[in-house]
């Protein structure tokens, strides 16, 4: 292996994020070892999938990749045995020595997604019970206190 192949497969392999090849019809053709473990699957058996298996809605997204927003997209994948889980997805087209396709990106987000999520619900707690105080002190200051 020559030493730019070392150092390229170095940095694939270090990201902490999942990182995808496809070719223009949204066939992954590489796999870094974050996106099997991401997708529950061995990186031979991610490649020659449409990545619309795993991220649904991913295949418009590189259809129309003009369209897409310069920062990530969030979106859903699919672990085939594990179900659903919330995913950020970033895609960038290229064109290298008469090749042509998109790298994708995916940081799975199901952590920050579930702290949202409580932290959502606690905030809606504090403001009944802000309400609730309010009202009962409201109340408070109508009642005629006992002399």
């Amino acid at each position: 292996m020559a030493a730019d192949e070392v150092v390229w497969e170095t940095i694939v392999e270090s990201a902490n994020d999942a990182l995808l090849t496809t070719n223009t019809a949204g066939i992954i053709t590489f796999a870094n070892s974050r996106a099997a473990v991401l997708f529950g699957l061995e990186r031979d058996d991610l490649h020659g999938r449409s990545v619309a298996e795993l991220i649904p809605g991913a295949d418009h997204l590189l259809g129309n990749y003009r369209d897409v927003p310069e920062e990530h997209v969030e979106l859903y994948g699919i672990r085939p045995n594990d179900g659903e889980f919330s995913l950020e997805l970033s895609v960038a087209h290229f064109d290298a020595r008469g090749t042509s396709g998109f790298v994708v990106v995916v940081r799975d987000t199901t952590k920050h997604a579930r702290v949202a999520k409580l932290l959502a619900k606690r905030e809606m707690q504090l403001a009944e019970l802000t309400a609730q105080s309010s009202v009962e002190h409201d109340r408070g200051r109508r009642t005629p206190r006992p002399r």
